[in-house]
C-alpha cells in the first residue's frame, strides 16, 4: 500500500547465462486509496418472528447510539429512606457528596469516547423551603485511574450546576448543556454535591431503594466526619442505594454510501441481493453479508444476523384415552418453538360445542402444563374431548388435535331377592339368591358358602 522499487534483470535464451542489457528499474506505483468501512443496520433491530420482515441497510459511519449505565434495580424511590449528613427540625443538611462509579471498558464501546449527555438523579425530598423555587446542587465527572475508588487519581472532565424544583419521591434527569465527552474505556467517578443548605433551610436529599444494586455506590460529609468517600453498608446503612445513572451516546450518525454496488449473500429470503436497503424474510436464523464496491473500485463487507423467532408448533399430538371409572388418565403434548411456551388445556363437553379453558382442580390437574392429568375419572367425563392451545412469544398460538376420554363403567351386580330374607341350609330350605350383572360382563368364577344361586354372564 506504499510505492514501492522493484528491479528488473532480464535472463538470455541460454540456461546457463544471465545478461543484464535489458536490465532495469522500473518504479510500481501502488495507489494508497482507502475504502470507508461499513456497517448494516435493521429496522426493527432485534429478533421477528417468522414471517415477520426486516429492513437491511448499509451505511458509513458509526450510527449514534443511546447507552445508558445503571448500577440500582429499577427507578422507583422509597420513602423515609434518606441519608445524608445534618440535623434539625425540619432536617436540613451539610455538605454532603454520593457517589456512583463506572467502568465503560467492558463494554467494547466501538468510538474513542463516549458522549454523557445527562446523569439522572433519585429524589426522595427537594424543598427550598419557601426561599425560592429551586436550590443548587452540583454533578462532577471525573476519570478515575491508579488504585481502585476511592483510592486512586481522579481527573476532573466536566461539571455542571443545576437548580431543582421542590421534588419529593421520583427522579430529576440533570442535563449538560454541553454534553461531556469521556474516553469509552475510562472509568468513570460520577458525584452529585449537594451544599449545605443549613442557613436557607433548604432540604435536598436523594432517592434511593432497598433493591438489590450491582456495585455499592459511596458517600462523603466532612461535617459528619466522613471526609473521604466510603459505603453505606461501612456505615451501618447498607438499605440506602441512591439512584445515580449515567445516561449517553456513541457514534457520530451513518450515511448511506453514494455511487456505491452491492451483492448481499445468501440470496435467501431476501428481495433483491443488489439493493440497498434490502428486505429480508427468512425462514430461520440467517447470517447475511454484504460486499460493497466504492466508486474507486475498492470493496469492503460486513455482515448482520437476522434472528428469526419461530412460532409454537406441536409435534406430538394426544393420543384418545380409555380408561375405567375411579382411575385416571393423562393427555400429553410435545411442542417446539420460540420460549417461553405457555400450556391451556381446553374441555369439549360430549365432543360438540364450545371449547373451555381448564384450571387445575380436582379432577384436573396440569392444566397450564404439556401434561393433562384427570383423577379419579368418572362417568359423567366419558365423551368429553380435549386439546392443548399452545403460545410462544410469537403468534399464532397452535392448537393441538382433540382426544377422546371413554370412561366404562365399572360392573353392577345386583342380588334379588332384595332382603332381608331368611336362612336357611344349602339344598335343603331357605331363600335362593340371584346374582346378576349389567354389562359389561362379569369375568371369572365366585364361590359362595350357602345355598343355590345363579350368576347370569
Amino acid at each position: 500500500m506504499v510505492t514501492t522499487q522493484y528491479t528488473l534483470t532480464s535472463v538470455s535464451s541460454s540456461a546457463c547465462c544471465i545478461g543484464t542489457g535489458n536490465s532495469g528499474t522500473p518504479t510500481i506505483v501502488v495507489s494508497p486509496t482507502t475504502v470507508a468501512p461499513i456497517n448494516v443496520t435493521a429496522l426493527p433491530s432485534g429478533a421477528v418472528c417468522l414471517g415477520d420482515g426486516v429492513l437491511m441497510t448499509v451505511t458509513n459511519g458509526i450510527p449514534i447510539t443511546p447507552l445508558n449505565f445503571t448500577q440500582t434495580t429499577g427507578l422507583t424511590v422509597q420513602a423515609v429512606n434518606l441519608v445524608g449528613c445534618g440535623g434539625g427540625n425540619p432536617r436540613t443538611h451539610t455538605d454532603n457528596s454520593y457517589w456512583r462509579v463506572y467502568n465503560l471498558a467492558p463494554l467494547g464501546i466501538p468510538t474513542p469516547t463516549f458522549s454523557v449527555n445527562s446523569v439522572r438523579i433519585g429524589i426522595e425530598l427537594a424543598n427550598a423551603a419557601g426561599t425560592g423555587t429551586t436550590q443548587p446542587f452540583t454533578v462532577n465527572l471525573y476519570s478515575q485511574t491508579g488504585a481502585a475508588f476511592p483510592g486512586g487519581t481522579r481527573t476532573l472532565l466536566g461539571s455542571q450546576v443545576f437548580n431543582i424544583a421542590d421534588l419529593a419521591l421520583t427522579t430529576y434527569n440533570a442535563v449538560f448543556t454541553t454534553p461531556i465527552a469521556v474516553p469509552s474505556t475510562a472509568t468513570i467517578a460520577v458525584e452529585v454535591f449537594t451544599p449545605s443548605g443549613q442557613i436557607l433551610g433548604h432540604q435536598l436529599f436523594l432517592g434511593s431503594n432497598t433493591l438489590a444494586e450491582t456495585q455499592s455506590s459511596f458517600i462523603a460529609a466532612a461535617a459528619c466526619g466522613v471526609p473521604a468517600p466510603v459505603t453505606p453498608a461501612s456505615l451501618g446503612i447498607p438499605q440506602f442505594k441512591p439512584h445515580i445513572n449515567l445516561e449517553g451516546q456513541y457514534g457520530t450518525g451513518a450515511s448511506v454510501p453514494v455511487g456505491w454496488t452491492f451483492l448481499w449473500t445468501p440470496a435467501t429470503g431476501l428481495s433483491n441481493p443488489t439493493s440497498n436497503p434490502v428486505a429480508a424474510s427468512p425462514m430461520m436464523t440467517t447470517l447475511y453479508t454484504v460486499v460493497g464496491t466504492a466508486p474507486n473500485g475498492c470493496n469492503t463487507s460486513a455482515n448482520y444476523r437476522v434472528v428469526v423467532n419461530q412460532p409454537p408448533a406441536v409435534t406430538a399430538q394426544p393420543i384418545s384415552v380409555t380408561n375405567c371409572d375411579r382411575t385416571s388418565a393423562s393427555f400429553s403434548v410435545t411442542a417446539t418453538g420460540t420460549g417461553p411456551l405457555t400450556y391451556q388445556w381446553q374441555e369439549q363437553v360430549l365432543g360438540v360445542g364450545a371449547w373451555n379453558n381448564l384450571a387445575n382442580g380436582a379432577p384436573y390437574s396440569g392444566a397450564t402444563s404439556p401434561t393433562l392429568t384427570i383423577n379419579p375419572l368418572s362417568a359423567i367425563l366419558s365423551g368429553n374431548k380435549y386439546r392443548c392451545v399452545v403460545t410462544g412469544i410469537c403468534n399464532p398460538a397452535f392448537t393441538s388435535n382433540a382426544a377422546t376420554l371413554t370412561v366404562n363403567s365399572l360392573p353392577v351386580l345386583p342380588i334379588t331377592p332384595v332382603g332381608p330374607v331368611c336362612g336357611g341350609v344349602a339344598g335343603i330350605n331357605g331363600v335362593a339368591l340371584t346374582v346378576g350383572s349389567a354389562v359389561p360382563p362379569v369375568p371369572g368364577s365366585a364361590t359362595f358358602t350357602s345355598g343355590t344361586i345363579n350368576v347370569a354372564i
